[in-house]
């Protein structure tokens, strides 16, 4: 399930966590919540929430793994021939 953001004030509504403060259980999707659902952080309207491009759990490959620089750092532990 995505997560969606406020535009306003960057609350950040999971569907797993729900919206216990405002009487949604957990496992309540974005789009099961009620048309005059409000963000629990400013009370802005369900209407002004977007998907989150990225979720926490999203891994990204670190930088130095990108240039390629840690091929040419073991290729020269590496002894030769192996």
């Amino acid at each position: 399930m995505s997560k969606y953001v406020c535009n306003a004030c960057g609350y950040v509504y999971d569907p797993v966590d729900g919206a216990p403060e405002n009487g949604i259980p957990f496992g309540t999707g974005f789009k099961d919540l009620p048309d005059d659902w409000l963000c629990s952080g400013c009370g802005s309207p369900k209407s002004n929430f977007e998907a989150a491009l990225l979720s926490e759990t999203t891994i990204q490959t670190p930088k130095w793994k990108q240039t390629g620089l840690w091929k040419k750092i073991f290729a020269r532990l590496a002894p030769e021939g192996k």
